[in-house]
């Protein structure tokens, strides 16, 4: 999702999404990608994979408006060597909502943040499944 030559990826509603066999990235959320809903995303992994959603690929600390998008569920599994993440902030990000659900990955690599601003200026729901009894 990239918005080029003044075009943008905004305004759109995704629905439920089933991503299989994910070899690189799933979803990236880059420039001028912005005010997008998603009902639920559900992405399987390969271990060749680097992440399963990316926001602001370029890494910057610019504002490049990949920002105010809703997730309303996002739930990842990965296979045993797979090393990205579920929804990796590369860059300067605001205002983003996702709940992240299960999914069969440790919880370090759910939700993973390049810079503490984006940690901070997005909205995240773990939904926990520690302890999984009394």
């Amino acid at each position: 999702m990239k918005g080029i030559n003044s075009h943008a990826v905004t305004w759109n509603d995704f629905g439920n999404l089933e991503l299989v066999n994910i070899t690189d990235t799933g979803i990236v959320v880059s420039q001028f990608a912005d005010t997008n809903t998603f009902g639920s995303i559900r992405m399987h992994l390969r271990a060749s994979a680097r992440d399963g959603m990316v926001f602001n690929d370029a890494a910057i600390l610019g504002d490049v408006d990949a920002s105010g998008n809703i997730i309303h569920a996002i739930n990842c599994d990965g296979e045993p060597d797979f090393a990205g993440a579920c929804a990796h902030f590369k860059g300067y990000t605001v205002g983003n909502y996702i709940m992240m659900g299960f999914g069969t990955m440790p919880d370090e690599k759910k939700i993973v943040f390049d810079n503490t601003f984006s940690a901070t200026a997005n909205s995240i729901v773990k939904l926990q499944e520690h302890p999984k009894e009394p």
